[in-house]
C-alpha cells in the first residue's frame, strides 16, 4: 500500500522520494513509490540467410515498436534471433563510424544473449538517445546513408527508419517508457556455408571438414585412376590371379614385367569408368559402351601401356571400371577358367572379368580423396587357328629375324625380349650377371645383324647371332657370357607331322666351340649343329620332322657353344605341316576334318560330341537350386558374410547354422525368385518385393526350402534373389553395414545385398548339379527396451585432427593432447569457465577447422531431452568471441548424422537416431573475431546423458498359431473375449503334485481356447501332459497327466438359452478373468513329473471367462478384457522363477480362489 505522502505532488526527500508527479500510477516517469523511471531501450538483432529477406526501409518504413521483430520473424522462415552487443550513447557522442566494432567514450555496452539487449537509462542530456550496434566483420557492412544502396545491413529505432547507415536515434524519450530498434544482417558468404556462393568455391557441404567428397576449402575432392596394359605373347605368361589373393599397388606391373621378358606394355588400348552405384556393367567382352549409359572412356593407353583418369567424387563411394576389349585378343571367360584376359583394380583382384570395383564395397574406409588407385589389364594375341593341315601355311614368325630392322651405323643391334615384333622369346642361357665390373639386364637381348663386315644372310638382309651381346654396339664391353635361348609357341594339331626348317652359320673366323646350335622341340633335342667359322658365312640348312603331341608345340633354338659375345648365326627358320602325312582325320584333336561331325577336344562321349566324332542328340540339361529361410531372434545371430570370406554355400549350410543357433530357425511361406543369363536380365532393388515377369517365384515348404529344376542349355548363369517381407530388416547395399538381411548362393558369398549369381561370374553350371542358396533375416524391431544406466563420459579418442591457429601456427603442446577431453569435465557447464577449476592442461583445443572423434562405453541412448552435452572451456569475462562446433554421432563410426550445433557450452539431441556409440565433434568458430593466438574450440568434455550398456529389444516375431476347441454344450465356441462373453467353463483344479484333471464343462455357452504352439515346446514336455505359466510371466512349468479321483461337475452360474449360437452371459465372464463362473468339486490329482525352463516371454490371456493359459513361452501379453489372439514372441529371453516360489505362489491363489477351478486342456503336436 503506498505511503501517504505519495502522489501528493511534493517532492518529499527526506523521505526518499525522487519524484511526485499527483499521482501513484508507474510508467509516466514517476513511479508508484515516487521514484524517477528510467527511458528503456530494447534493441533485437534478426540475422537472415539471404540478403533479400532484409526489409530495405533505408528509403523510410514503419516505426519500430515491441512487434516489429516478431511480426517480421514470423514472415521469414530464413531469418532467426542472433545474440549480439549494441551500445548507446548521450545526444552529444560523436558517430564512431558505421563499420566499426566497440565505440570509445561516452558509449554504454548492452548485450542480450537472446537476441534481445535491453538499456535502462537513468539520466539524459540533451533531445535523444544514439544508438549503434557493434559490427562484426563477418557480416556484411553498412553502406552509409545513400539510400539507393540497399544491400546493406541494416539498423533502425523507433521513428528513426531511414538511411542504411548504424547511427541511430530515439528523439525525446520520455521516462518510464520502452523504445525500440532492430538490426538486421546477413553473413557474408564463406566456405562452409552449405551454399556455393563465392567464386572460387567448387562445391559447400556446410562444413570445413575433407574427406566427405568436398574439402575443407570448399574444393570437390578427386581420386586419380592409373591403368596400364600388358600384352604378353604366351597366355601362359598372364598371372592367374582371379582367386582373390593380389592387391593392385603402384609397382605391381613393373614388378611383373621385370619377372616377364615376354610380355611389354601395350598403347592404344581405352578404359572406361562409371558410378557403380548407379550404373550397371555391360557385357564383359562388349565393346566402348555409350558415354549416355553413364560410362566415361579414358585412354588410350601410351608407349608405356599407362593411362589414367580423374575422378571427382562428389557422392560417389563405387568407381566402377572395364577396359574396352580389342578384336584380335583373348576374350574374358566370366569363370574361373584362368584361360582369360585379365583386369583387376585395387583389392577387387577377383575373378575373371571385365568388372572392377574401387572404394566402399570392398573397403569400409571407401574412396579417400587425393588417393591413386591403380589397375592392370593382361591379354594376349589370339592364335589363329590353322587349317587341319595347310603345307602353304608358315607357323613361325619373323623366322628371317627381318623385323626389327638394324639402324644404327655398326650394322648390328640388340633387341630386348618383348619388343614389338620380334615375335621370339629371349632368355639368357648362363647364370652370370656380371663380368669386369658391368651387369647386365635382367631381360635378355636378342642381337640382330644386317651385313657386318659383309657377312651375308641366308635369306633376306638380317640375321640372328645367339651368342648376343649385353650392352650393344654403343659400349665398348667384349667377350661377356652372352649366349641366348629363343623360342616360340606354335600352334599344333596333335598326331600331325611338322617339318622345322634353320639355317645355321658359324660365326666368321672362329672355333666351332664358340658355335654350337641346340635345336629342340616340345622339349625334345631333335639335334645339334656345330662348325669352324672361314672367312664369310657358310649357311648350313637342316631339315627336321616331328610329330606334334599337344595343340601348343614349342620350338627352341638354344647357343651351346663358349658364352663369349662371339658365335652361333641362325636364319630363314620355318616350320610347316606335312600334308601327305596322314589322310584320315584325328578325332578328339579339337579340328573337324574328314568325315567328323564334330570333334571337341576329347573323345568323351555325353557332352554333345561322342568319343568317333559325331553329333549327339541334344538333351536337356538341368540343375536344381535349393534356397533356405532362416529367421533368426537377434541380428547377433546372423553370419555377417558380406565381406565375402572364402566359403561356399552347401546342402550343410542352412541346418548347420540353425543347428548351432538356437536363435534362429527355418522360416516356411518365404518366397524366392529365379532367372536366367545376368546382365541381359537385370535385379530390380534389392529390397524390391517382385521382379517383373522375367521372375519366376518359388516358395519354401515348411521346413522353410524352396527348390527349383532349371534348364541350363545355352544359360551362362541363374540369377536369385529373396522376395523381402514387410516387419524385417532390409538388405543394407554396404560391406560397410553388416546390420543387415543376408542371402548367398553357392559361390556368390559377397555383399550385404539380394543380387546373388549361380554360374557366371562364379562358377560354371555343371549338368545334373545342385547349388545352394541360403538367406537370413532377423524382425524389424517394432520396441525398444533401453535399461538407463545413468549418465557417461567420452572413453576413447578414436581419431583426431587438430587445426591450426589464426596466425596459421601450431596450437600449444599444452592444449593439444586430445585424451585431456576424456572423462568428466572440469567447468561445470556455464558459459564462462572458472580459470583455476579449468586449469591449461585440462583441455583440448582444436584448431580452426580441427575435428575429434570420441567413443563411449555401451550405448548412448535417444532419452527425454538433450542425449549429448559438450563442455567448452572459456575463461575470458563476457565479450570474448564466441567458440562453436557441429556436433555428429554414429552407430558405427563410418555413418555420421549431424545433431545440430553449440556455442561455447552446449547440448543437442540425437534426433533420429536412437542410439549411438561414437560422436564426433567438429570445430566450426568463425576465426576473424580473434586475435593472431585463437585457437578455437577448447574442448573440455563430452557427456553423454543417457547411458545403456545393453539394447533389449521387443520384435516382432516367430508367431505360431494353434487350434482352437469349442466349448459349452451345443455351441459353437467362437474367439470372443473381454466383456460380455459366454459364460466360463467349470473345472477341477489339483491342490498338490502336479497331475491335473479335466472337469465336466458347464451347460452354458463357453467361448473357445486358443492353443499356441511355439517352436520346442513339444519336445519338452512331451504329449503325456501340458505347460503352466505363472501371472508374472517369468516361467513355465511341464506336468504330467495324473488321474483324479473325482471330476469337477460344476455350471456356470447363468445358463444359455442359445440354439447353437452363442449362450447366454456368464455372470462371471465379464472382463476375460483369470477364473470363470463355472464351479466343480475338488480333483485329486496324481502327482507328476515338473519341469521348468524360459523359451520366450509367457502370456495369460482371458478368454470366455475361463481360465485360458495361452503360451508356452512367449505368445500375446495377459490384458484383461482385450483379445490377444495370434500374439508374437519376443526374442528376449526373460530369467527363470524358481520352481519352489511358484508353486507357493499357486497354491495360495488355489485357497483364496475357494470354488474357482481351472480346466486345464491337454495339448497335441498340432494345437
Amino acid at each position: 500500500m503506498p505511503l501517504a505522502y505519495y502522489g501528493d505532488g511534493i517532492v518529499q526527500q527526506e523521505n526518499g522520494e525522487q519524484c511526485d508527479d499527483n499521482n501513484t500510477v508507474s510508467g509516466d516517469g514517476c513511479s508508484a513509490q515516487c521514484m524517477r523511471e528510467p527511458v528503456t531501450i530494447v534493441a533485437t538483432k534478426i540475422v537472415c540467410n539471404n540478403e533479400a529477406d532484409l526489409p530495405n526501409w533505408g528509403y523510410g518504413g514503419p516505426d519500430i515498436n515491441s512487434s516489429t521483430a516478431t511480426e517480421f520473424l514470423a514472415a521469414h522462415e530464413g531469418c532467426r534471433l542472433e545474440p549480439w552487443t549494441f551500445q548507446w550513447a548521450q545526444a552529444s557522442a560523436p558517430n564512431p563510424g558505421d563499420n566499426t566494432g566497440a565505440a570509445g567514450s561516452g558509449w554504454t555496452a548492452f548485450t542480450g544473449a537472446n537476441g534481445t539487449a535491453t538499456a535502462n537509462v537513468d539520466e539524459m542530456t540533451g533531445d535523444r538517445i544514439w544508438v549503434r550496434e557493434l559490427w562484426n566483420s563477418s557480416y556484411i557492412s553498412f553502406t552509409g546513408q545513400n539510400t539507393v544502396q540497399n544491400l546493406s545491413a541494416e539498423l533502425y529505432c523507433y521513428q528513426d527508419v531511414l538511411n542504411y547507415d548504424n547511427y541511430d536515434y530515439v528523439l525525446k524519450p520520455q521516462r518510464g517508457k520502452a523504445y525500440y530498434c532492430v538490426a538486421w544482417n546477413v553473413p557474408l558468404a564463406y566456405c562452409g556455408d552449405g551454399k556455393v556462393n563465392q567464386e572460387a568455391e567448387q562445391c559447400d557441404d556446410g562444413n570445413n571438414v575433407s574427406g566427405d567428397g568436398c574439402s575443407a576449402t570448399c574444393g570437390v575432392e578427386k581420386v586419380t585412376i592409373v591403368v596400364q596394359k600388358i600384352v604378353c605373347t604366351n597366355e601362359s605368361d598372364l598371372p592367374n590371379w582371379g582367386d582373390g589373393t593380389h592387391n593392385i599397388t603402384e609397382t605391381t606391373a613393373a614388378d611383373f614385367m621385370a619377372q616377364h621378358p615376354a610380355c611389354r606394355f601395350a598403347p592404344d588400348w581405352k578404359f572406361q569408368w562409371a558410378d557403380y552405384n548407379k550404373t550397371g556393367f555391360p557385357a564383359d567382352n562388349s565393346g566402348e559402351v555409350d558415354p549416355s549409359t553413364g560410362w566415361t572412356t579414358f585412354g588410350p593407353t601410351n608407349g608405356s601401356g599407362y593411362a589414367s583418369v580423374t575422378v571427382q567424387l562428389g557422392n560417389i563411394s563405387n568407381i566402377g571400371l572395364r577396359e574396352v576389349p580389342q578384336e584380335g585378343y583373348i576374350p574374358f571367360s566370366v569363370s574361373s577358367n584362368d584361360t582369360s584376359a585379365e583386369f583387376y583394380c585395387h583389392v577387387d583382384a577377383y575373378l575373371y572379368d571385365n568388372r572392377e570395383v574401387v572404394g566402399k564395397l570392398y573397403e569400409q574406409q571407401g574412396l579417400v580423396p587425393g588417393k591413386t588407385y591403380y589397375c592392370v589389364a593382361w591379354n594376349v594375341p589370339k592364335k589363329e587357328e590353322p587349317k587341319p593341315c595347310d603345307p602353304a601355311l608358315e607357323l613361325i614368325a619373323n623366322g628371317g629375324f627381318e623385323k626389327p630392322v638394324v639402324n644404327n651405323s655398326a650394322k648390328w643391334d640388340i633387341f630386348p625380349s618383348g619388343t614389338p615384333d620380334l615375335a621370339w622369346t629371349v632368355e639368357w642361357q648362363t647364370n652370370v650377371t656380371s663380368y669386369e665390373g658391368s651387369n647386365r639386364s635382367e631381360v635378355a637381348n636378342l642381337e640382330l645383324q644386317r651385313l657386318v663386315n659383309g657377312w651375308l644372310p641366308a635369306e633376306g638382309a638380317q640375321y640372328a647371332e645367339l651368342d648376343s651381346d649385353w650392352f650393344g654396339p654403343n659400349n665398348p664391353l667384349n667377350g661377356e657370357p652372352a649366349s641366348v635361348s629363343i623360342y616360340q609357341d606354335l600352334v599344333t594339331v596333335p598326331g600331325r607331322q611338322y617339318n622345322l626348317s634353320i639355317s645355321f652359320s658359324p660365326r666368321p673366323d672362329t672355333p666351332a666351340s664358340d658355335n654350337v646350335l641346340e635345336v629342340k622341340v616340345g622339349g625334345v633335342v631333335l639335334g645339334t649343329i656345330s662348325a669352324i667359322g672361314s672367312g664369310n658365312t657358310n649357311w648350313i640348312k637342316k631339315d627336321y620332322t616331328f610329330t606334334a603331341k599337344s595343340a601348343v608345340t614349342r620350338v627352341q633354338l638354344t647357343d651351346l657353344g663358349t658364352p663369349n659375345s662371339l658365335g652361333t648365326f641362325v636364319d630363314n627358320v620355318s616350320a610347316r605341316c606335312i600334308g601327305n602325312a596322314s589322310t584320315e582325320p584325328v578325332c578328339g584333336n579339337g579340328i573337324k576334318e574328314g568325315n567328323e561331325q564334330c570333334d571337341d577336344n576329347n573323345t568323351v562321349s555325353g557332352d554333345g560330341c561322342s568319343s568317333d566324332c559325331r553329333i549327339e542328340e541334344e538333351r536337356n540339361q538341368t540343375v536344381t537350386i535349393v534356397a533356405s529361410k532362416i529367421v533368426c531372434a537377434n541380428e547377433s545371430d546372423l553370419p555377417n558374410w558380406g565381406y565375402g570370406p572364402d566359403i561356399n554355400i552347401t546342402s550343410e549350410t542352412a541346418p548347420g547354422w540353425v543347428a548351432q543357433h538356437q536363435g534362429c530357425r527355418f522360416q516356411g511361406g518365404w518366397e524366392f525368385q529365379w532367372g536366367l543369363n545376368y546382365p541381359e536380365l537385370q535385379f530390380p532393388n534389392s529390397n524390391q518385393q517382385y521382379g517383373g515377369e522375367a521372375w519366376t517365384t518359388i516358395t519354401a515348404n515348411e521346413s522353410g526350402q524352396a527348390s527349383a529344376t532349371v534348364q541350363i542349355n545355352g544359360i551362362d548363369n541363374i540369377a536369385m534373389r529373396e522376395v523381402p517381407q514387410e516387419g524385417y530388416i532390409p538388405f543394407s547395399l554396404n560391406s560397410g553395414n553388416d546390420t543387415s538381411a543376408e542371402f548367398y548362393c553357392y559361390a556368390d558369398v559377397l555383399g550385404y545385398d539380394n543380387q546373388e549369381l549361380v554360374g557366371y561370374t562364379y562358377n560354371e553350371l555343371v549338368d545334373g548339379e545342385t547349388y545352394y542358396c541360403v538367406a537370413w533375416n532377423v524382425p524389424e524391431c517394432m520396441n525398444k527396451t533401453l535399461e538407463y544406466g545413468g549418465y557417461g563420459w567420452a572413453s576413447a579418442v578414436v581419431n583426431a585432427t587438430q587445426g591450426k591457429m589464426k596466425d596459421g601456427g601450431d596450437v600449444p603442446a599444452i592444449r593439444s593432447n586430445a585424451s585431456t577431453a576424456l572423462g568428466p569435465a572440469q567447468g561445470n557447464g556455464s558459459q564462462y569457465d572458472d580459470a583455476a577449476q579449468t586449469t591449461r592442461g585440462s583441455f583440448y583445443s582444436m584448431g580452426f577447422g580441427g575435428w575429434i572423434i570420441f567413443s563411449i562405453n555401451g550405448y548412448v541412448i535417444n532419452g527425454p531431452g538433450s542425449d549429448v552435452q559438450v563442455y567448452e572451456t572459456t575463461w575470458s569475462p563476457p565479450g570474448y568471441p564466441v567458440e562453436n562446433a557441429e556436433v555428429y554421432a554414429s552407430q558405427d563410426g563410418t555413418g555420421w548424422t549431424d545433431l545440430g550445433g553449440v556455442e561455447r557450452d552446449g547440448s543437442v539431441d540425437l534426433g533420429s537416431l536412437e542410439w549411438a556409440t561414437y560422436v564426433k565433434i567438429v570445430d566450426t568458430t568463425k576465426a576473424s573475431p580473434f586475435d593472431a593466438a585463437g585457437d578455437a574450440y577448447d574442448l573440455d568434455a563430452v557427456k553423454a546423458m543417457h547411458i545403456a550398456e545393453v539394447l533389449q529389444y521387443e520384435c516382432n516375431d516367430l508367431t505360431s498359431e494353434g487350434n482352437e476347441t469349442n466349448g459349452g454344450q451345443n455351441e459353437t465356441g467362437g474367439n470372443n473375449n473381454g466383456t460380455n462373453e459366454t459364460g466360463g467353463n467349470g473345472g477341477g483344479q489339483p491342490v498338490g503334485g502336479g497331475g491335473w484333471n479335466s472337469g465336466s464343462n458347464g451347460n452354458n455357452g463357453g467361448g473357445s481356447t486358443q492353443y499356441y504352439s511355439p517352436p520346442g515346446i513339444s519336445d519338452v514336455c512331451g504329449d503325456s501332459g501340458g505347460y503352466f505359466i505363472n501371472p508374472e510371466h517369468t516361467a513355465w512349468v511341464c506336468y504330467s497327466s495324473g488321474s483324479g479321483s473325482q471330476e469337477g461337475s460344476g455350471s456356470g452360474s447363468q445358463e444359455g438359452s442359445g440354439n447353437g449360437a452363442s449362450g447366454g452371459q456368464g455372470s462371471n465372464g465379464n472382463g476375460g478373468l483369470l477364473f470363470g463362473a463355472g464351479s466343480g468339486s475338488l480333483g485329486t490329482g496324481q502327482e507328476g513329473e515338473i519341469l521348468e525352463g524360459a523359451l520366450g516371454t509367457p502370456s495369460l490371456e482371458g478368454n470366455g471367462g475361463s481360465p485360458q493359459f495361452n503360451g508356452p513361452p512367449g505368445i500375446g501379453q495377459y490384458e484383461s478384457g482385450v483379445a490377444d489372439n495370434g500374439g508374437v514372441i519376443p526374442p528376449t529371453a526373460f530369467a527363470l522363477a524358481g520352481l519352489a516360489p511358484w508353486l507357493v505362489g499357486l497354491l495360495f491363489l488355489a485357497l483364496l480362489a475357494g470354488l474357482f477351478f481351472v480346466l486345464a486342456k491337454r495339448r497335441g503336436k498340432n494345437q
